[in-house]
């Protein structure tokens, strides 16, 4: 079987061909091929190319149109699956070559550490831009991405059984081949409508999943990049990477996420995380298996053991079949044992009795094996298993991503109006110097009777409750911003930040408002061009720079936007604007 890529797509089209022969008949699947042909020709610049491609494509019936989009369509497909393995191979190609060079490969971690050293940065220096590293991808629900997840799993097979063509099987691997192509044939390849909100969650946190995988190779290659260029230097890796997500967050002109939407989307994030860690259980289960007889382990473990069987009984139950000398199986599985409590927590959206109450609870326990591992020969063990898990720990917590709020501004203005009428009796003020005065100076209202404001005015509130219930409940780590769509003034943020105090004090008076990232976003021209000066103004004000006071690192993120503010002044114009205002804000 031909193993260069342009004989393997070919190959692959060959099948899609045969399979369509089967499906549509000879005469049609004759059309498509002189579709494909005069496609390509007229891509070639050939000069009636153009005008036969149309005339064959006007012969066609409507079912018939439809089933060359479908054929074209999986040969896209096809392409981008032979592209995808072109990469790979291409990588590890470039990676072959570097090392039989004795350099990192180009592009890489390693590269980028190795260019650091040969521009003279110490270790210390290193260490320093290391600890300022963070990088933080965010999953949005593309509205031009209509392909389902049964589609995507299809073509996910044919990429795995690619490698596969130049074995010793190939008469089983084409079956397959041609098997999982028919099956595509008779698939709907896209969603007939707008999925609901929460498949939309669901589908991003199985791609995000994939994740779990890829992250504690990033922390591994960058660990042997610093040790292989400053040998002599003990790094202290920072916790630089983390996600976040829009979807079910992003109510901003999306009246199908609400405040419901929010808390489930939530707790399905954190159910994700939770079974993940329980995935690892179940993995080091079967890995970290000594005996007590060849390797001691620190007592401290077992400590910790006592204590926890002493406080469960049905855990001392659970740890009766594992052997008294394999202590750190024991340990693993009274890991096990509180992650599922702590998963039945997220179900029942209540503690349960032997859960974990934080992920630094959690952590701690891992600390725990870590040190009795490293203390008793076994730093490969931890290396190559537990640091892993840990790197993971530090990634996604209990929470998997941040979820990120967005709501337009208006909305909030909405909801003020109808909240200071209940509290005050009186209109809030139409100028905006005696509203900004106001929202500095007022303290939050009293619980409100919420069935008395609009609807409207009651789902924005609400979702600023289904925070503060977050808050109170776990962690601040499950929350990433609460963005501010169309943010045309200071005010804007302040209006968030009055919300935000007077939905804590609904259901926790007296008590301290935690941090909630409000992050303004500018998107008009008008606003953009003003964007340092709002911001300015806004510092300025002692009632956000207190509250801003409370954030573990002292510092304020700001968005801008690109899509709107190409609407509304034109794609030269929003480009040279935007530059402006990065560049404005920065400075």
């Amino acid at each position: 079987m031909p193993l260069h890529h342009e004989a393997i797509l070919e190959y692959l089209v060959e099948c899609l061909d045969l399979v369509v022969r089967e499906q549509v008949g000879e005469s049609l699947a004759d059309t498509m091929q002189r579709v494909r042909r005069l496609a390509v020709e007229r891509r070639a610049g050939l000069p009636d190319a153009e005008s036969r491609l149309v005339e064959e494509l006007s012969q066609l019936e409507p079912r018939e149109l439809r089933a060359v989009i479908r054929w074209l369509s999986m040969y896209f497909d096809l392409a981008n699956v032979v592209e995808d393995r072109q990469r790979v191979d291409v990588l590890k190609q470039r990676d072959a070559q570097a090392k039989e060079q004795g350099i990192p490969r180009g592009e890489s971690i390693g590269a980028a550490i190795d260019e650091l050293n040969r521009q003279g940065l110490s270790a210390s220096e290193t260490q320093r831009w290391l600890d300022r590293l963070r990088i933080t991808p965010v999953f949005t629900a593309h509205p031009s991405e209509a392909k389902r997840r049964t589609t995507r799993q299809l073509l996910r097979r044919v990429r795995q059984l690619v490698p596969t063509l130049d074995g010793f099987d190939t008469e089983n691997v084409e079956l397959e081949l041609l098997a999982d192509l028919t099956v595509l044939w008779q698939t709907d390849l896209v969603r007939p409508d707008r999925p609901p909100v929460m498949s939309e969650v669901r589908r991003g946190v199985y791609f995000a999943s994939t994740l779990w995988d890829v992250v504690p190779r990033i922390y591994r290659e960058l660990r042997r990049a610093l040790g292989e260029v400053y040998p002599h230097h003990h790094f202290e890796l920072p916790r630089f990477m983390s996600f976040g997500t829009w979807i079910g967050g992003d109510r901003d002109g999306h009246p199908f996420v609400t405040t419901e939407v929010t808390r489930k989307t939530l707790a399905r994030l954190r159910r994700a995380a939770v079974e993940g860690h329980l995935a690892e259980c179940r993995r080091l289960h079967n890995q970290i298996v000594m005996s007590n007889q060849q390797v001691p382990s620190d007592t401290s473990l077992q400590v910790r053991l006592d204590q926890c069987a002493a406080t469960w009984p049905e855990l001392a139950d659970r740890l009766t079949p594992v052997s008294p000398l394999e202590t750190y199986r024991r340990f693993i599985r009274m890991l096990q044992y509180r992650l599922e409590r702590t998963r039945d927590s997220v179900v029942a959206a209540t503690p349960c009795e032997g859960c974990f109450k934080s992920v630094q609870e959690f952590r701690s326990d891992l600390e725990l094996l870590q040190h009795s591992l490293l203390a008793h020969r076994g730093r490969r063990i931890c290396d190559q298993y537990l640091q892993p898990w840990l790197d993971i720990v530090d990634t996604f917590g209990f929470h998997f991503a941040s979820l990120d709020i967005r709501q337009n501004s208006e909305q909030h203005r909405q909801c003020l109006k109808e909240v200071l009428a209940l509290q005050t009796g009186a209109p809030s003020p139409d100028n905006e110097v005696e509203l900004r005065q106001l929202l500095e100076r007022s303290e939050a209202p009293p619980r409100l009777d919420l069935d008395k404001l609009s609807d409207t005015a009651r789902e924005v509130f609400a979702t600023f409750l289904v925070l503060a219930e977050e808050h109170a409940a776990w962690d601040a780590e499950s929350i990433g911003g609460y963005i501010i769509s169309m943010t045309h003034s200071a005010t804007d943020v302040l209006t968030v930040l009055w919300l935000w105090r007077s939905a804590w004090e609904h259901n926790h008076p007296g008590e301290e408002l935690p941090y909630l990232p409000i992050v303004p976003l500018f998107e008009t021209i008008d606003d953009l061009r003003r964007a340092a000066t709002i911001l300015h103004e806004l510092l300025q004000s002692r009632c956000y720079h207190n509250y801003l006071a409370r954030a573990e690192k002292l510092h304020q993120l700001v968005m801008v936007g690109y899509s709107d503010s190409t609407k509304d002044g034109g794609y030269l114009t929003a480009c040279w604007e935007l530059h402006r205002s990065q560049e404005q804000l920065a400075a």
